[in-house]
C-alpha cells in the first residue's frame, strides 16, 4: 500500500469517527481535517477525495482555491530598463489565477498597465 494510501484512509477513519461522535447533527466539520483533505487533493484529484470522504463538492473546491492564492505570493522585482527611447521593453506578469500579460509599452505606462492588470494592488 503506498504512503499516500494510507493517509486517505486514516482521514477517511477520522472524519468517520467525527461524524459519528458530533454533538449536533449539522455540526462544522473541524477546519484540521478540511486541511487534510486539501492536502491530499495534491495527491489525489478533488473528484477522489469528494467522493471517497463524502464531503461537500463547493466548500472542498472552494478550499482548494484558497490555499492557491495562500500559496502564491507576488514578489516584486525591480529592474533597470536600458535609457534607450527608441526601443520599449517587454514584460510578462502571471496571475496567481494563470492569466498572463505580456506587452511592449513605453516604460512611462508600465505603472497604470501593471495596476490595472492586477486589480490596482500592486
Amino acid at each position: 500500500m503506498k504512503k499516500e494510501d494510507s493517509r486517505l484512509k486514516a482521514l477517511k477513519r477520522k472524519i468517520e469517527l467525527w461524524r459519528k461522535e458530533k454533538q449536533h447533527q449539522r455540526a462544522a466539520m473541524p477546519k484540521h481535517l478540511w486541511r487534510e483533505a486539501v492536502d491530499l487533493c495534491e495527491v489525489y484529484s478533488a473528484c477522489r477525495i469528494r467522493r471517497e470522504l463524502r464531503l461537500e463538492h463547493s466548500k472542498l473546491k472552494a478550499l482548494i482555491g484558497m490555499r492557491g492564492k495562500q500559496e502564491s505570493s507576488a514578489e516584486f522585482v525591480s529592474i533597470d530598463l536600458p535609457n534607450r527611447t527608441s526601443v520599449n521593453p517587454v514584460c510578462e506578469w502571471v496571475r496567481p489565477d494563470g492569466a498572463k500579460l505580456r506587452v511592449r509599452v513605453p516604460a512611462g505606462d508600465l505603472d497604470q498597465l501593471v495596476s490595472s492588470f492586477f486589480g490596482g494592488q500592486l
